[in-house]
């Protein structure tokens, strides 16, 4: 039993790298698969017919004029199945849906209420979910798995939801053994951040990432690194807590109870709360006169519409945000050595004037050899980055997509 065990293992390991293989070339054949591998073509044969009576892989004709016979290309089959993702915090629900080649098929999204509890929100995520599920009703191709990116900690073996601190009753809630009861699916978790640096790895660099830095930025500010093509995470989704770096001494408390926290000055809440205290000195005009003259219709998107159009007052709070963020940026830089750091949330629309800030902080901050060719950009993809993320971190769990040879 167990040399069997063994054999399923490695066929399954091997199934994986050609699958992967397949998904990062365009054009690919038999031999070519081959080549990368080293694999027997007796074994590469074998496991490209069971992706292909699987539904996973198709073949394609060569249309390029060639002499002597053309090479049949493999490709996979978007209809091979579907990877589902979700993520949320205190204010939004998001929710995607992947093909078997990483096309985004299908979103959804809706806000919490204030002091929505933790069934309210299991509810809403089934929901979700039962809809993603009803958009492919009837297509070829299984459902593979479920993917959520939860806010707050997980247990070490994230199958449960620990806390966080801005969600009512939410503490040791089963997230997985809820969903999987209710859907009959394998489903994975974590950090809600952590799981939008997949989108980049999988989407945007196709499984092939350069280092860099993700750095999320909503009700609070969380990094995730991306070495050598490994996203470093810990247990429980406990690490990358930027917004915990001490970064005024007399500023205002954190969640933490620590006083001065990147949080509590750059978090989407902490910046809210800068205008609204700065409308009371007659500060931030023009945002006052977007909002209609109430200060609770304030958006984060007016901020930064102010500042793109050089209000004075708005373009002071830009600066004065970029230097706070590149601070606590050059510790994490000068330590992680990333090529390019990610900016993710509605403050990455300041755009260049608050990425060129930042920049020229971490270049008085940052050891030179590191610094030189860094690049600080805002994330391609929109608010679902983490449901998308979700959903690519389903695909990476149930194949397993590898480098090493096998």
């Amino acid at each position: 039993m167990a040399t069997e065990s063994i054999i399923t293992t490695r066929k399954y390991y091997k199934r994986n790298k050609i699958l992967n293989i397949i998904r990062s070339n365009e054009n690919i054949s038999r031999y070519d698969v081959k080549k990368m591998t080293m694999y027997s073509m007796s074994t590469v044969l074998d496991i490209i017919d069971d992706l292909i009576a699987s539904g996973m892989v198709y073949e394609a004709d060569c249309e390029e004029p060639r002499v002597g016979r053309k090479p049949v290309w493999l490709r996979l089959n978007p209809e091979g199945g579907y990877f589902i993702g979700a993520e949320f915090n205190a204010f939004h629900l998001h929710c995607a849906m992947l093909d078997f080649t990483g096309e985004i098929i299908y979103q959804s999204e809706e806000d919490l209420l204030p002091d929505q509890g933790k069934d309210a929100i299991l509810a809403l995520l089934i929901r979700h979910i039962h809809a993603a599920i009803d958009a492919v009703k009837g297509k070829p191709g299984q459902i593979f798995a479920i993917s959520v990116g939860i806010p707050g900690y997980l247990n070490e073996d994230k199958s449960i939801a620990l806390s966080h601190f801005r969600l009512k009753d939410w503490e040791n809630v089963p997230v997985k053994k809820i969903l999987e009861d209710e859907f009959h699916l394998p489903c994975y978790l974590d950090n809600n951040v952590n799981v939008m640096a997949f989108a980049y790895k999988w989407l945007r660099y196709n499984g092939d990432c350069r280092d860099f830095l993700f750095v999320s930025i909503r009700t609070g500010v969380r990094i995730v690194p991306v070495i050598n093509n490994h996203l470093i995470l810990s247990r429980g989704g406990l690490s990358g807590e930027l917004g915990h770096v001490k970064v005024a001494p007399h500023g205002t408390l954190c969640s933490c109870g620590g006083i001065g926290c990147l949080n509590s000055e750059i978090s989407d809440l902490s910046i809210l709360g800068k205008l609204k205290a700065g409308f009371e000195f007659g500060r931030f005009p023009e945002i006052m006169e977007m909002a209609g003259g109430d200060p609770d219709k304030v958006t984060l998107e007016m901020f930064c519409e102010s500042a793109a159009q050089e209000h004075p007052d708005s373009v002071k709070l830009m600066l004065d945000l970029a230097n706070i963020l590149g601070e606590a940026l050059g510790m994490a830089v000068n330590i992680l050595a990333p090529e390019v750091v990610v900016l993710s949330g509605q403050l990455a629309q300041l755009g260049e004037p608050f990425f060129q800030e930042i920049s020229k902080v971490l270049e008085r901050n940052v050891v030179q050899e590191i610094y030189q060719g860094l690049k600080v950009t805002a994330s391609v993809f929109n608010e679902y980055i983490g449901a998308i993320g979700a959903a690519a971190y389903a695909m990476q769990e149930e194949f397993d997509f590898i480098d090493k040879q096998i």
